[in-house]
């Protein structure tokens, strides 16, 4: 008899040796669901991340224009540094003026022309 209950336990495993089998493959897969976006997102690998490198850059004047109203419409160039910490190119795709403080601001601010040159690492 007691060779015969032997057989019987080595062919049927238990539900604790299946539950042990099957604890790394489920560890792995929590831990691979939630590493691995974090280090997508705090490495920027999938995507570019541009970061202000400084001061702006001082504007310049490149044309006055009086307008018939009276009023004057000033073309200004203005650059900003940046620097891309992200694996992947970048680059700035729109820009867009608000006010900075209590500074008396223009009427209407079009932008012209945006550089969208890529950023490299």
């Amino acid at each position: 008899m007691s060779g015969w209950k032997g057989k019987s336990r080595e062919e049927n495993p238990g539900t604790m040796k299946l539950i042990l089998v099957h604890i790394p493959v489920f560890i792995l897969g929590i831990l691979s669901a939630v590493i691995i976006p974090l280090i997508l997102e705090s490495c920027s690998i999938s995507d570019s991340r541009l970061i202000h490198a400084g001061p702006p850059l001082t504007p310049t004047n490149t044309a006055i224009e009086a307008l018939p109203n009276g009023m004057f419409e000033y073309h200004i160039k203005h650059g900003v540094r940046l620097f891309n910490t992200g694996w992947r190119k970048g680059h700035v795709q729109r820009v867009e003026v608000a006010r900075d403080g209590l500074k008396k601001f223009p009427e209407k601010v079009t932008v012209l022309y945006v550089n969208q040159t890529d950023l490299v690492w």
